[in-house]
């Protein structure tokens, strides 16, 4: 899993990716990923997630999610870009600020699948330790990108 990392200042947005290969088509990778209420079966942090708009596929779809890590909390997540097959982009009203998910998904050779997950958010109040916060985003998508690639074999086997 490879990890990038850029460097904010103050109150500029923090920002980081991680990769991870799947042994799977991307269309269907991209699928499963992009019908949101997948969410609570790969990633712990999330115990449910309802459509909030009768669309719950593409651009404007809708959703709030319960959240239970780092702390309870009930969040609206919107799809703001979809490219089938390509990019899947939410983002997540959080208590604290506006989080952006970007999801990239591209073909790694013989029924393969790379995905790139970039998570974006610029934090309400001045960072004095912007390395706490990349550490912690870092060990976030790591355990979602594991989490995924196990709720894939299961969901596909």
């Amino acid at each position: 899993m490879n990890t990038t990392m850029t460097t904010p200042t103050h109150t500029e947005s923090i920002q980081v990716s991680s990769d991870m290969t799947v042994e799977m088509a991307a269309a269907d990778v991209f699928a499963y990923v992009a019908d949101l209420r997948n969410s609570s079966d790969w990633n712990r942090a999330i115990s449910s997630t309802r459509p909030l708009t009768s669309r719950t596929i593409g651009i404007g779809a809708q959703f709030e999610q319960s959240r239970t890590v780092p702390h309870h909390a009930t969040e609206v997540v919107e799809v703001t870009e979809y490219q089938p097959n390509r990019i899947l982009e939410v983002t997540v009203t959080t208590p604290e600020q506006p989080v952006r998910y970007r999801y990239e998904f591209s073909s790694a050779g013989d029924s393969r699948c790379r995905v790139r997950l970039t998570v974006s958010l610029r934090p309400d109040h001045p960072v004095m330790r912007p390395d706490f916060y990349r550490a912690r985003l870092t060990r976030v998508l790591a355990s979602s990108l594991n989490g995924l690639r196990a709720a894939l074999v299961r969901h596909y086997e």
